[in-house]
């Protein structure tokens, strides 16, 4: 296959932000070249993994088979060198989810928010395998702490496998669904990025139950009163995972909210913006993403 050729069809091949200028030009894989990697492989439990010069090491999943032709295709040979070709998915979210957006401006529409402060208390809800929360935590510093809490048994694990690996001491890693309710809570499942415990928006090839609980409720089993920043990202359930927060939001920590889908052709974050500006905020909305402050 001819590269123009490649280049129509990845769009639909593989999704998740590429536009028709293909791989190339997309803002994430475009920046995996410049990752300062010391070493790369696959982990004695069967996990890939790349380690930057930094120190750090980074656990993830096996790539798909459209990032596998980026690495074929597009990656320079002097990158192919340190990365393996089953570790580029790990790149990606390297990129993605610690390193984050290039520049500020780009932190609202990319739904991420780094302009945090030396003791924070940050919660992320979605936290999937911890990227996030690792950068977090560094910004924040040991004497701020970062509560990562996701539901899915797969990612909880290999987030703390992350936490772990590097050491870290100041992220609090919970095992639960944040919601309106206490107990146990069905979950739909396309993969294990895109889960929810509402069906809209989901391809569903799986259903599993996980536990949940308020956040009101996990904060204070973590004898946390006060909170300063809450990233969401829960594919559909927001306006439940906000019903569960009320004593939390009291202190008008700020907010950030991904809702970038669309429910029956209507924006998502058309029907969340209004609850949240009912609780006192402030929003600002950026290809589907909320910020809330005060």
């Amino acid at each position: 296959m001819n590269k123009k050729k490649l280049l129509r069809l990845l769009p639909a091949f593989i999704g998740n932000g590429i536009t028709a200028r293909g791989f190339s030009k997309n803002r994430y894989y475009r920046r995996i070249p410049e990752l300062d990697i010391r070493a790369s492989g696959i982990s004695i439990d069967g996990f890939p993994y790349v380690t930057l010069n930094t120190g750090l090491t980074f656990f993830s999943y096996f790539p798909t088979s459209a990032q596998k032709v980026y690495y074929k295709q597009y990656l320079p040979d002097s990158m192919k060198a340190k990365l393996h070709i089953d570790c580029i998915g790990v790149a990606r979210d390297i990129v993605m989810r610690y390193l984050g957006p290039a520049s500020k401006k780009e932190h609202f529409p990319e739904g991420k928010y780094y302009d945090l402060n030396i003791g924070d208390t940050v919660v992320e809800i979605g936290a999937y395998i911890g990227y996030y929360a690792m950068r977090a935590a560094e910004i924040i510093s040991p004497k701020g702490q970062v509560i990562a809490i996701e539901a899915i048994d797969e990612n909880f694990h290999l987030m703390q496998k992350n936490i772990q690996a590097n050491n870290i001491k100041n992220i609090i890693p919970i095992h639960k669904a944040s919601h309106n309710t206490t107990g146990k809570l069905e979950f739909f499942r396309e993969s294990n990025q895109i889960a929810s415990a509402v069906q809209i928006g989901i391809n569903t090839k799986q259903k599993l139950i996980v536990p949940c609980d308020t956040l009101d409720n996990i904060l204070n089993e973590s004898n946390i009163d006060k909170v300063d920043f809450i990233r969401i990202q829960v594919n559909g359930a927001e306006l439940d995972v906000l019903k569960g927060m009320t004593n939390t939001l009291k202190s008008k920590p700020k907010l950030m909210v991904a809702a970038i889908y669309k429910i029956q052709g209507r924006p998502a974050w058309q029907d969340i913006v209004p609850v949240i500006r009912d609780m006192g905020y402030k929003t600002r909305v950026d290809k589907g993403n909320i910020f809330a402050y005060t």
